[in-house]
């Protein structure tokens, strides 16, 4: 696998971890179980995936 290729694929791993603890915050958040900055948390979740989805297609 060339150099770009595991860029790529560490970058879309990132992704799904961060989808992954979003669902999770906004479940918590529904269910308020832990309201603690879960919603600050959630907008930066959301900012870092745009970001991400943003470098991972301008590839």
């Amino acid at each position: 696998m060339s150099r770009q290729g595991v860029q790529q694929a560490l970058s879309v791993r990132r992704l799904h971890q961060l989808a992954t603890e979003l669902a999770f915050r906004k479940y918590r958040l529904r269910s308020e179980r832990d309201t603690r900055g879960s919603e600050e948390e959630v907008a930066l979740l959301r900012g870092e995936i745009k970001a991400l989805r943003a470098q991972t297609t301008n590839r």
